[in-house]
């Protein structure tokens, strides 16, 4: 009997290990939203000379004949993508905007404040990263230039294992054209628990949608332009999910800042508080 006993336990081991070999290589399938499409991503705003005190405003939003493209076949899976920590669900060591209320406006960089980078990490290649007074606005703003959008750039929670814990569903920049290559990234949390990355670049030309990055094109009017994201309908259109706080800001050269905020919605020119306005110095008559 104690033969037959471990006889059975030997089989069992066996039978486990190889069961567990099996499963461990197995290939795992998805069926993976399609990574491109030629429409445009930028809406820009209507203009007027009545209000000569703002800035070019820009919407990035997903045109709707693109989310038409977004189902696949199910006859047609794909292996899927290696997963980095940044994909995956994770815990938080630190979420910096946690037990602040939320409502209105929080800002996270603004040009004229004693410390406009006290959140903020920075990296600088081959690249300066520097406040300096604006020709156009007539004063101090944040400028980040480098040889390449790699070689220098700012990141916001400063500490790599922190996240800002931002739900407001609302990103406005109030950034300035410097008619060279730049780029910036947000990265959210949605209700999977999992992080996506949404990448606005001037030099882009189409969009493309992957698992957990979404790569668009920004186009930029002359001068300074107020960028608008709702983290809320891009997430709902390019992941099929909601959008519940975003983890992380990395904004890369060319360009100029003057403030970086999130809102709750989108307001109008006359519902701003004047600090949060971008006003262009009135010119003397001769």
């Amino acid at each position: 009997m104690p033969c037959l006993l471990v006889l059975y336990l030997l089989l069992h081991i066996i039978f486990s290990l190889r069961y567990h070999h099996i499963t461990s290589h197995t290939p795992i399938y998805l069926h993976p939203i399609p990574p491109t499409s030629h429409y445009p991503t930028t809406i820009p705003a209507s203009y007027t000379e009545e209000n000569p005190s703002f800035t070019n405003s820009i919407t990035l939003a997903f045109p709707r004949q693109f989310f038409h493209t977004l189902s696949c076949s199910q006859h047609c899976p794909c292996p899927l993508p290696p997963l980095f920590p940044e994909s995956t669900s994770f815990k938080v060591v630190e979420e910096m905007f946690k037990n602040t209320f939320q409502s209105g406006f929080l800002s996270i960089l603004y040009s004229l404040g004693s410390k406009p980078l006290q959140i903020w990490d920075k990296e600088v290649v081959n690249g300066q990263i520097k406040r300096l007074q604006d020709e156009d606005i007539q004063s101090n703003v944040l400028e980040i230039v480098g040889s390449n959008v790699q070689s220098a750039f700012i990141t916001c929670p400063a500490d790599p294992n922190a996240t800002l814990g931002i739900k407001l569903p609302f990103l406005v920049m109030i950034v300035k054209n410097l008619k060279k290559y730049f780029t910036f990234e947000i990265q959210v949390l949605d209700d999977k628990n999992v992080r996506r990355r949404f990448r606005a670049s001037n030099f882009q030309v189409v969009t493309r949608v992957k698992p957990f990055i979404c790569t668009m094109p920004l186009k930029l009017d002359e001068g300074w332009n107020q960028i608008q994201l709702n983290l809320t309908d891009l997430t709902r259109r390019a992941y099929g999910t909601n959008y519940v706080e975003t983890l992380r800001v990395q904004v890369h050269p060319n360009c100029r800042l003057r403030r970086i905020y999130f809102s709750d919605r989108l307001y109008s020119e006359e519902e701003l508080p004047p600090e949060f306005k971008l006003y262009l110095p009135m010119q003397q008559k001769i």
